[in-house]
């Protein structure tokens, strides 16, 4: 339910649902759904604008699935702690994070968790202008991507790619990319912007 609400836009309610099953699942002594539902109270939170309050949330949940060894679980917080950093501004921090998903799915061959973090840590490259960093995570997670068959993920790697060339003024370079980005997103229906 609170998932339904909070795809709605009615945050508030949606916040009461989590904190209520927050409450059964402590209770019950059940971490596994007690991580889900302090997740979802941290995205709220985040979608609210308290990213402070949402990485409070979010560190409890890294600290249980730690515990649990759950190993996509901790991927999923990973990836939301850093995001909230890279909207903070921290970016070493960010970098951290998404660095550790991509070692952790490099040595277990997990594809589509190797070129998430490549990108995620491409585009914070990206954000700090650092260009040839930027290019180099983008392009590694495009290979992936096309290997994967992963056409929407390839047409975002494939805009930023064209954003990276275009904001370093290679233009010829940008043209390729910008291209590809707006053909794959016409055919599978996406709003990928170049």
């Amino acid at each position: 339910i609170g998932n339904v609400l909070r795809y709605e836009g009615k945050l508030h309610e949606a916040l009461s649902n989590y904190l209520a099953a927050l409450s059964v699942f402590e209770e019950l002594h059940d971490s596994s759904n007690m991580t889900n539902s302090l997740n979802n109270v941290g995205l709220v939170h985040k979608e609210n604008g308290n990213s402070e309050l949402a990485l409070k949330y979010y560190k409890r949940v890294l600290e249980i699935r730690t515990i649990l060894d759950d190993q996509r679980g901790l991927q999923a917080v990973r990836n939301n702690i850093a995001i909230v950093y890279r909207e903070q501004g921290k970016r070493d921090s960010a970098l951290f994070f998404f660095n550790q998903n991509y070692d952790y799915a490099w040595s277990h061959g997990i594809k589509d968790a190797e070129a998430l973090a490549l990108h995620n840590a491409a585009s914070v490259y990206m954000d700090d202008g650092q260009w040839d960093k930027a290019v180099k995570g983008f392009g590694d997670a495009l290979a992936i991507r096309e290997e994967l068959k992963d056409r929407w993920g390839a047409a975002s790697c494939n805009q930023n790619l064209s954003e990276c060339y275009y904001r370093m003024g290679k233009y010829r370079e940008a043209i390729p990319y910008g291209e590809a980005a707006l053909k794959i997103s016409s055919e599978i229906g996406a709003d990928i912007q170049t």
